[in-house]
């Protein structure tokens, strides 16, 4: 392991794999963490039984998978950054998108449109000292050419759409604010079957349910060059129309049988409608998991009115997905969001 001192930025800590005398050539064995690519992404867990040519793993939520090939699997952690910072903030906010994930996995949406919001690893130290996982291949959304979007199958393209539906959704219940492009994420990820792909996640969770900058944007925020990309692309409606018009994956997006979505945008609305009405049907067992990781009393109540309020539990279903999804059109062109990007940004910012 790399030597590390204490400075004002986080320092990368390198960690170097023992060697395992396995027949493998892998070189991993029983109850090695790893992440494996199951079900369209990569989970973390351990390795339950290695065979010759197939592994049997268990994620981080407990669910078994068996016969994952070699080429599926990978050693975890590579990296990890020591943040002199408290993070406690943060590993409460990546327990929750891991909960919310499990919930959209358990759902109506089918496997081919279900929300995903990337979770990192979190390990506090300490009252201002802790480790996080280092995410490789990643640059901040004001450095990303937007256009390259363009050249993407549809299959990649929904693998960024999913992220950031999911990413932007979790963010907005739980509260995330300072947003801005610096904290905004892009993420290039080689998945089997599909190839190299963008993934969208979010960083900084210092200010987390309902505790806001003095000037803050909204907890949904969306570069306003990815909008103007998405609504230039036209969304193929074939995929979409394999559902049948009475489905609950319709009735709960709010795709009309005999309309369709235009462009990309609307289909990252409407999947963003889809995981918001997933986390608000189940607004008891989220409320309950925040009491679990957050154990200060004095601010409990703060936050669970926060929470009834970022779920809209007043309003009826119907509405508070119109009223979440009028939030994500219209979050890309608010002024705090333009002030908060020119603030934090080193290129020029365009309204």
């Amino acid at each position: 392991m790399k030597r590390f001192s204490s400075k004002t930025a986080p320092t990368v800590i390198e960690f170097k794999y023992r060697e395992c005398l396995t027949i493998e050539e892998h070189g991993l064995c029983n109850d090695d963490v790893v992440e494996a690519f199951t079900h369209g992404q990569w989970r973390h867990g351990t390795i339950m039984k290695v065979t010759k040519d197939r592994f049997d793993f268990r994620d981080s939520m407990g669910k078994e998978h068996l016969g994952i090939e070699p080429a599926h699997v990978r050693p975890w952690p590579r990296r990890m950054l020591l943040k002199p910072d408290g993070i406690a903030s943060d590993m409460t906010c990546f327990c929750m998108f891991r909960i919310f994930n499990y919930l959209c996995r358990h759902s109506f949406i089918p496997a081919a449109f279900i929300p995903c919001a990337l979770d990192v690893e979190v390990l506090p130290a300490g009252p201002q000292f802790g480790f996080m996982e280092y995410i490789e291949n990643c640059r901040p959304a004001c450095n990303y050419d937007w256009p390259e979007l363009y050249n993407f199958s549809d299959k990649q393209l929904q693998v960024f759409l999913r992220t950031a539906a999911g990413s932007l959704i979790a963010g907005h219940v739980v509260g995330i604010g300072d947003r801005h492009q610096d904290n905004i994420m892009l993420r290039e990820v080689e998945l089997p079957n599909i190839g190299s792909c963008i993934q969208f996640f979010q960083l900084d969770f210092k200010h987390y349910l309902g505790q806001r900058a003095k000037i803050d944007a909204s907890s949904i925020a969306i570069p306003q060059k990815m909008k103007e990309v998405l609504q230039n692309m036209v969304v193929d409606n074939l995929t979409w129309e394999e559902e049948d018009a009475e489905s609950p994956m319709r009735m709960a997006s709010g795709v009309s049988g005999s309309g369709g979505l235009l462009t990309r945008f609307d289909e990252l609305v409407t999947l963003c409608g889809m995981a918001f009405r997933v986390l608000r049907r189940s607004s008891g067992f989220v409320m309950h998991f925040i009491r679990i990781l957050t154990q200060d009393s004095e601010y409990r109540r703060v936050w669970e009115s926060y929470l009834t309020e970022s779920l809209c539990l007043s309003l009826k279903e119907e509405d508070a997905v119109h009223l979440i999804c009028q939030k994500v059109r219209t979050s890309s062109r608010t002024l705090a969001k333009f002030v908060k990007d020119v603030a934090h940004s080193k290129k020029r910012v365009t309204l």
